[in-house]
């Protein structure tokens, strides 16, 4: 974990904009911080994306002062206290220091404190909490520090009353063990989450589904989604049963060949055998018709097509021709989990194999007598079978012997 000194500079070198930020909201006896995950992910090596700041500034102060200075603002939630500004066309959320007042599981309502600790008291989890002022000193209310030495993920205070307050943060606890901890779950917190689990079904399926495909994607999936596979959790919320030993299978074959993770592949994992999962999870999810098409996809080649140690170039770079290489990558991964070699040969020839034209059309077979139809359709799938046997030969003595045997059979 990097010094807690040193985070100011880092995060102030990815985005000198938020120095120039914290200038002019230091101001007229108020104080403003960078808040939360810009110094969660710093302290432990991960990228740093967007920086909010928590302010003692109420929201129309925000706005004034940075329509002073000819910022361009956004309301992004003025009930909860968020301005948006937009600097040098990136946006940094301020939002005024709060306090939950009265809440349903899924919406708060606020009231506006100037004490940075009390508002770090109404956060999710300790590793969250984290404030850091203007002159870099880090501000830890929650043992939030020790926590990120130990990538332990813990709910600040009585962990049912934080998922009460917005249930969406039963998932949060599971993506942030996976992307933020080390797998492992803090037990009040895990106890937690399963006694409230049906809390689940008041979430809007959008933040479901946005929770998923960032939890499914992380480090340790699998490790704490195997923590809760004698449970219902993971069914409840995608609506399907879950196949725990394929998703098992896909994670390790892509940490052996060091592929990226893909959503779309981890619930096709986790649906297996199918039985029309891509419907359910789409509507369970909200999936897009993309996402949608690209499971569907992979539920159909794992049908078609099977895979063995004897398996050539050749059979590779014929279902490579029919599904495309990103579906071929998809299916390969889910189809020869077992097989990290065959895996890498696989992929390597996807990414590297022109995928070729091909070379019949209409228009060779008209040249030659035949007569636009529904005859024509058919010949030219033969056409384009018999070249794809031959290996997408370009020999033009082999082409001009196909396209002859096929309109021989008529």
């Amino acid at each position: 974990m990097i010094n807690p000194p040193a985070i100011y500079t880092l995060i102030c070198s990815h985005s000198p904009q938020s120095a120039k930020l914290l200038e002019l909201l230091n101001t007229q006896g108020h104080e403003t911080r960078i808040i939360g995950g810009a110094i969660r992910n710093a302290l432990l090596h991960q990228p740093i994306t967007d920086i909010d700041m928590a302010t003692t500034l109420l929201p129309d102060s925000v706005i004034k002062l940075a329509q002073k200075s000819r910022l361009k603002t956004i309301p992004t939630g003025l009930a909860h206290g968020t301005v948006t500004i937009i600097l040098d066309k990136i946006p940094f959320e301020i939002t005024t220091l709060r306090q939950d007042i009265e809440t349903n599981g899924r919406h708060a309502k606020v009231s506006f404190t100037r004490s940075f600790e009390t508002d770090a008291l109404r956060r999710d989890f300790t590793v969250n909490a984290l404030s850091m002022d203007q002159a870099g000193k880090i501000y830890d209310y929650t043992n939030g520090l020790n926590d990120l030495e130990k990538q332990s993920i813990r709910f600040i205070g009585d962990p049912v009353q934080r998922i009460q307050e917005d249930y969406l943060r039963i998932l949060r606890f599971f993506r942030f063990s996976a992307t933020h901890g080390n797998g492992k779950l803090d037990t009040p917190a895990l106890d937690a989450c399963l006694s409230e689990r049906q809390g689940i079904a008041a979430l809007s399926l959008e933040r479901i589904g946005h929770e998923m495909r960032k939890w499914l994607t992380a480090k340790y999936a699998f490790e704490t989604i195997e923590t809760i596979s004698s449970t219902d959790l993971i069914d409840l919320i995608l609506g399907v049963t879950v196949n725990y030993s394929a998703f098992q299978a896909l994670k390790n074959a892509e940490k052996n060949i060091k592929s990226e993770p893909s959503f779309i592949r981890s619930l096709a994992a986790l649906s297996l055998p199918h039985h029309n999962a891509a419907k359910k999870l789409q509507s369970s999810l909200k999936l897009s018709n993309r996402d949608y098409d690209a499971l569907q996809a992979i539920h159909s080649n794992i049908q078609k097509y099977t895979i063995n140690d004897e398996t050539s170039e050749l059979q590779f770079k014929q279902i490579i021709y029919k599904t495309g290489a990103p579906a071929f990558s998809d299916w390969l991964l889910l189809s020869a989990s077992e097989r990290p070699e065959l895996i890498k040969m696989g992929i390597a020839l996807a990414q590297n194999w022109p995928i070729p034209k091909n070379p019949f059309s209409g228009e060779y077979f008209i040249k030659r007598g035949l007569i636009a139809g529904p005859q024509l359709g058919n010949i030219l799938k033969q056409a384009e079978k018999a070249w794809i046997e031959h290996g997408f030969t370009t020999n033009p003595d082999v082409l001009d012997r196909i396209g002859k045997d096929v309109i021989h059979k008529l």
